[in-house]
């Protein structure tokens, strides 16, 4: 089956350079091989190489879960993957976070994105690592709650200082 383009949400009409606050406000774009949704209740799946894309942010995964509430709103979009991947531009220098896992789920209304099982992310040359990883998008905070299913044994690989640099 040819890829599907779904516009689901278009909101305001905003074009930033880089992802902010305002690319909450863009419409999700998502492309896959195959659509199987049930609008009545609330959900569609898209399965085979899925592209969701929102304003500067991307996510690829082999298979994307979308749910709804009573008025149409996204509420959240789960997507499956090995891994799933995401990518996110944060500044105009073009400095990314990048983030991977094998459960993604985005919840475009608390501006959260939450990384599940095997998860690293990436931003400024730091890495996270864990079973349980949140990220606020619009505040550029990643944290690790521990939960009944996260028991720690979470890792952040920083970068050496660059010594080659001198003082004034």
């Amino acid at each position: 089956m040819p890829n599907l383009k779904i516009l689901l949400l278009g909101l305001l009409l905003s074009s930033p350079v880089y992802a902010t606050i305002a690319d909450n406000h863009q419409p999700i774009t998502i492309t896959s091989d195959t659509l199987d949704g049930d609008l009545a209740k609330g959900s569609t799946v898209f399965s085979g190489n899925v592209v969701a894309v929102q304003g500067q942010r991307q996510l690829h995964s082999n298979q994307a879960y979308i749910y709804f509430d009573q008025s149409g709103q996204v509420t959240n979009l789960k997507a499956l993957g090995s891994p799933a991947k995401t990518r996110e531009v944060i500044d105009a220098k073009g400095n990314q976070v990048l983030g991977q896992a094998l459960i993604i789920e985005y919840f475009p209304v608390q501006s959260l994105i939450q990384y599940e099982q095997q998860a690293i992310i990436q931003e400024n040359g730091n890495i996270f690592k864990g079973n349980l990883i949140t990220y606020n998008i619009d505040k550029q905070i990643v944290a690790s709650p521990k939960t009944e299913s996260n028991s720690g044994n979470e890792t952040i690989i920083l970068p050496p200082a660059d010594v080659t640099k001198t003082k004034s």
